[in-house]
């Protein structure tokens, strides 16, 4: 009589989630570089064009009187500004999308091409940038709210750990939701604050990990090449310099871009193994090449359980420490930028 094999839910430890990131980056290095390289390098040239000409508007106000100089610069920078954002948008959804669609294959057993990292799911980019714009404004809405409240109020600036537990926990799953599941945005963004709520803390320390070295090497490189091109060139003028920065800026996005969605993917495998048995349900389809836009998405459920109250007091409560440290910098801040009326 032949014993039944058991199968085991694969998960990781945090450490192993650091390992089986680089190492998937290190083994699909070419693949990952190239797809992000595609969408970096047409939208840096598109914001160098619209940085130079930002730049050289303000440039050209100082023949013009005092307040035709102000409407034309601020014109300039809001133009550009609302440009900036929508570009951002637009190359996010794309290079964190094909990145995480990339993970999941690779980490499924079936690596793809770059093509099929952009044409095989191409229509759930755009839920991806409508999924950003969604989180981005609701964030954005109670933040100003909290922040005005909290000018009259000082401890409603506590709040503002409601936001970050909503905000951290709904973010880092975005992607990967919106781009590997059949859900339209409104039920993504919930799954996502779902799923990110159940693992907030190990969320926290994967994304903050991850971020950080980003960050650092970013610096490193950047800074090492600046000073090397100072040293053979010598100073250069404002545009070149700000051509300079960009090209190193692109440089360096396209090598260590990858690295935090391809961790947050398997994060997000991982959560949804320990949570929802997804690697059950992919073969219980038996289909060789299954994926989780083949598993019917369950709807979240409402309200907070025990451990999200925990979690909020925990946040809630080093905001309100951050909150009395810096509230009186910055009301005395905003006194000094706004005019004084006297009777």
């Amino acid at each position: 009589m032949n014993t039944p094999v058991e199968h085991t839910t694969e998960t990781f430890s945090f450490l192993g989630l650091l390992d089986r990131t680089f190492r998937l980056y290190r083994e699909h290095f070419a693949i990952f570089v190239g797809a992000v390289a595609i969408v970096i390098i047409p939208f840096t040239i598109i914001q160098f064009l619209l940085s130079a000409w930002e730049l050289s508007n303000v440039s050209s106000v100082s023949g013009l009187s005092r307040t035709a100089a102000a409407s034309q610069t601020s014109g300039a920078v809001l133009i550009a500004s609302i440009a900036s954002l929508i570009i951002l948008v637009i190359q996010s959804s794309l290079e964190i999308g094909a990145v995480t669609y990339l993970t999941s294959e690779s980490y499924l057993g079936h690596p793809i091409s770059i093509r099929q990292a952009f044409s095989d799911r191409r229509s759930r980019f755009s839920n991806v940038g409508c999924g950003y714009i969604s989180l981005f404004l609701i964030i954005g809405v109670f933040s100003f709210v909290i922040g005005v409240a909290g000018l009259v109020f000082t401890p409603a600036f506590a709040c503002f750990g409601v936001v970050a537990y909503i905000g951290i926990a709904a973010f880092v799953f975005l992607v990967p939701v919106l781009m590997l599941e059949n859900v339209y945005t409104p039920l993504g963004v919930n799954r996502a604050w779902s799923l990110g709520k159940a693992r907030f803390w190990t969320v926290v320390a994967l994304y903050a990990t991850l971020s950080l070295l980003v960050v650092l090497l970013n610096v490193a490189f950047s800074t090492v090449l600046r000073l090397l091109l100072v040293a053979v060139t010598g100073p250069l003028g404002i545009v070149p310099t700000l051509a300079v920065t960009t090209i190193l800026g692109a440089i360096g996005a396209i090598f260590l871009t990858p690295i935090v969605p391809i961790g947050l993917t398997l994060l997000y495998h991982d959560t949804r193994n320990r949570l929802e048995g997804l690697d059950f349900a992919l073969q219980a389809l038996g289909k060789p090449d299954a994926r989780p836009a083949d598993v019917l998405s369950s709807v979240p459920k409402g309200g907070l359980v025990s451990k999200d109250w925990i979690n909020l007091g925990i946040i809630m409560a080093i905001t309100i420490i951050l909150a009395l440290l810096i509230a009186p910098t910055i009301t005395s801040l905003i006194q000094r930028l706004t005019p004084a009326f006297t009777p």
